[in-house]
C-alpha cells in the first residue's frame, strides 16, 4: 500500500502546484484499513470526510497496466468481497483406527473431532454471491450427511462491487 500512498501524494503535489487553474475544490482522502470489512471508510464518513463532496474518485494500483498508465472503465471495475467460515464436527479418534472416525482431517497420529476452514469470495454481482453461498451450503450438507458429521457455516458479505458511473468516467 506504500505505492497507493506515494501515488496520492504525487497527485496532491501536482494539483497543488496547479491550484489556480482548478475549476473545483478538491479534497484528498486516504482510507486507512481498507482491506478488512468494514475498514476505515465507515469511521471516516461518520467523521465528515465526505461532507460537501459532490463526487469522489478512487485510486488503486493495477499491475496489469504498464507503468505510467492510468486506466479507467465505465461500470463494474473491482469485485465485491465476502467470506465464509466453516467448522465441521465429527467423531475424532486415534490414527490407527480411522474407520471409527467421521472426520478425515488428520494431525500426527490423531484424527481430531473438529476441522475449521474458510475463504475469501469475490464477485461482480449479487446473483453470483448468492449462487456461491447456495453451492457451498449444498456441498457441506452432502459431504457431512454422507459421513455423519455436522457443520456450522458462516457467510458474510463485505464491500460491494466498485461501479464507476458513466458521467464521471467521461
Amino acid at each position: 500500500h506504500d505505492c497507493h500512498t506515494a501515488a496520492l501524494l504525487g497527485l496532491l503535489r501536482s494539483m497543488t502546484q496547479r491550484r489556480a487553474a482548478l475549476k473545483y475544490n478538491v479534497r484528498f482522502i486516504f482510507q486507512y484499513a481498507e482491506e478488512p470489512d468494514p475498514g476505515g471508510a465507515i469511521d471516516m464518513i461518520a467523521n465528515g470526510c465526505l461532507a460537501g463532496v459532490d463526487r469522489i474518485y478512487g485510486l488503486h494500483v493495477d499491475n496489469q497496466l504498464s507503468v505510467g498508465t492510468i486506466g479507467i472503465k465505465d461500470g463494474p471495475y473491482m469485485a465485491g468481497s465476502g467470506r465464509f467460515d466453516v467448522t465441521i464436527r465429527g467423531q475424532g479418534g486415534h490414527g490407527a483406527l480411522p474407520h471409527l472416525t467421521t472426520d478425515g482431517q488428520s494431525a500426527f497420529n490423531v484424527l481430531p473431532a473438529e476441522a475449521n476452514f474458510g475463504g475469501l469470495i469475490r464477485a461482480f454481482n449479487d446473483e453470483t454471491f448468492e449462487k456461491i453461498e447456495t453451492l457451498l451450503r449444498r456441498e457441506l450438507h452432502g459431504i457431512c450427511d454422507a459421513y455423519g458429521a455436522a457443520f456450522d457455516f458462516r457467510y458474510s458479505r463485505g464491500y460491494p462491487v466498485l461501479v464507476n458511473h458513466t458521467d464521471q468516467v467521461n
